[in-house]
């Protein structure tokens, strides 16, 4: 997983979250979780379902894209 800010301004940002299969089967169905600093929030998200209670990050497989094929050599 790769989490690079794109944008910053002084009430929020944005930024893209990577997910990348680097194994040699494919992953079905995948999630992710992080921390972030206190007040910092989640409120909107493309391509993943994400959830946060307090300051703890979860993003999972949004269905359509729940497999990631495998690394290629």
């Amino acid at each position: 997983m790769t989490y690079t800010v794109d944008n910053v301004w002084t009430t929020g940002f944005t930024a893209t979250v990577t997910v990348e299969n680097t194994g040699p089967t494919a992953v079905d169905g995948w999630q992710l979780a992080w921390a972030y600093p206190g007040g910092q929030r989640v409120t909107s998200a493309w391509n993943a379902t994400v959830t946060q209670n307090g300051t703890a990050v979860g993003a999972r497989d949004a269905g359509w894209n729940r497999t990631i094929a495998p690394a290629r050599p």
